[in-house]
């Protein structure tokens, strides 16, 4: 298995390894792989294989920019049939508020970089306000849930600030003509 994770590229490069036949990883075993994010994902792979059966551990070496979700890592590419998975993937997340997909190892030989979601416990609203500007912020990891306002009561209708879920820090105008008006935040489903 060194020689196989070697041409990997254990060390940073990202190259292609050609095998024929199969290949059958052991429970037990460390597959190394390299990834090199600039623009688009760069990655060492093996390609050539009849079938792969995937097992042990995957450690990724990444490098460059830093993994978001929906990025792909093909790690076995143009085989014949998939099997298997791997048991545990180190480092064991990608980055912040991200997980390791490896459902589609077994069917198409790819590693997938997930977001986790926002969190979903309820949290504060902060505020401040500076000239005819109020602030409103909240954690980082709430980010995906949606403020909304309501003026005047609360028995009318909310409303969605538009683009609030893709922040966590909305700057909004004072308009004096509401005598007042209500913040919310709410995750949608």
């Amino acid at each position: 298995m060194t020689f196989f994770n070697r041409l990997l590229g254990v060390g940073g490069s990202t190259g292609t390894l050609t095998l024929n036949g199969s290949l059958t990883l052991q429970h037990g075993s460390t597959t190394a792989i390299s990834v090199n994010k600039t623009t688009s994902v760069a990655n060492s792979k093996a390609v050539g294989l009849t079938s792969v059966t995937a097992a042990g551990s995957l450690v990724v070496n990444a490098t460059g920019n830093a993994l978001a979700a929906g990025d792909a890592i093909p790690v076995f590419v143009s085989t014949g049939t998939y099997g298997g998975n791997f048991a545990s993937v180190t480092p064991s997340t990608p980055g912040a508020g991200l997980s390791w997909d490896t459902s589609t190892i077994g069917s198409d030989g790819t590693l997938r970089v997930i977001s986790n979601g926002p969190a979903t416990n309820p949290t504060n609203i902060v505020w401040s306000a500076s000239g005819n500007n109020l602030t409103l912020s909240w954690p980082a990891d709430h980010q995906g849930w949606t403020l909304q306002a309501q003026t005047n009561s609360l028995t009318g209708t909310w409303f969605t600030v538009p683009g609030s879920s893709a922040t966590n820090q909305m700057i909004i105008p004072i308009d004096r003509a509401n005598l007042d008006v209500f913040y919310r935040m709410i995750l949608n489903p």
